[in-house]
């Protein structure tokens, strides 16, 4: 049993004229995504706070021992 190509009404194989437009609809959509990225996510950026940061979660009140604290033996000794 042979496979041989659909010819379609309009000429051409099938499989030849699809791949052009398969081309086009894939460089459509990455230019559309190029666009997109341009236009809403090149000039985004985040400030970083820590302070802000620390008083979101309520740890600006507490003080910190600079001096470790330890507890039993160290290492058997």
């Amino acid at each position: 049993m042979t496979h041989t190509a659909r010819v379609s009404p309009a000429g051409g194989t099938a499989p030849a004229r699809l791949a052009p437009r398969i081309a086009l609809v894939l460089a459509l959509k990455v230019l559309g995504l190029a666009v997109l990225w341009l236009l809403f996510v090149r000039d985004q950026r985040v400030a970083v706070d820590a302070r802000g940061t620390a008083s979101a979660f309520g740890l600006l009140g507490t003080q910190q021992d600079s001096s470790l604290k330890s507890e039993g033996n160290v290492h058997g000794q």
